[in-house]
């Protein structure tokens, strides 16, 4: 286990589980109440970025309250936190909330389990990822999925799928805070 990396994970997967109110806002109170908050928000964290990238009083300022937070890919580049808010709004606009709700919560509680996981108890490696968190992504997808009802086909299907996603986001430059939430929904649209 490195103490240092899952000293720095721990407030990020906190802030991750976190975003399961986008879901359960959605859950709630509906596509047509929750998108224009959505697009408020998902158009801040984007906008923030942008002028952090460019302002170095900005980036100074961010940095020291966020550096810890902040892995050195996001720098110079979107921060974890954009690409899921913009993954909320394409899958809120997108896919009806029936769709919508789990694919969030996927990512929301798979992610930083696999990462904790994968940290702590990692140890055959798979590309960026390890063996063991890529299994307690799917786990936790499966969980996910069966709150739903949703057919235990249905569930395996949609957590390997997932799974394999978020294990290769890195390979094709995708973050996959933007990319799981879309592949959940469009694989759960298809079955």
């Amino acid at each position: 286990m490195n103490d240092l990396s899952l000293i720095k994970e721990i407030p990020r997967k906190i802030i991750h589980l976190s975003t399961s109110f986008f879901a359960l806002m959605l859950y709630y109170f509906g596509r047509d109440f929750c998108i224009p908050y959505f697009l408020l928000i998902c158009f801040s964290f984007i906008l923030f970025d942008l002028i952090r990238q460019k302002n170095q009083k900005l980036k100074s300022i961010y940095n020291s309250f966020f550096l810890f937070l902040t892995r050195d890919s996001e720098d110079d580049n979107f921060t974890g936190a954009s690409y899921l808010c913009l993954s909320v709004v394409i899958v809120s606009l997108c896919f009806d909330e029936k769709v919508a709700v789990p694919s969030l919560l996927i990512m929301s509680f798979s992610d930083p389990f696999a990462s904790l996981f994968g940290i702590c108890f990692g140890n055959f490696k798979l590309y960026q990822k390890t063996l063991e968190g890529t299994i307690a992504f799917f786990m936790v997808s499966c969980l996910v999925m069966m709150f739903f009802n949703f057919p235990y086909l249905t569930v395996i299907v949609v957590a390997l799928f997932c799974s394999v996603v978020e294990l290769f986001a890195p390979m094709i430059n995708i973050d996959d805070n933007l990319l799981v939430p879309i592949a959940a929904s469009s694989i759960l649209v298809f079955l």
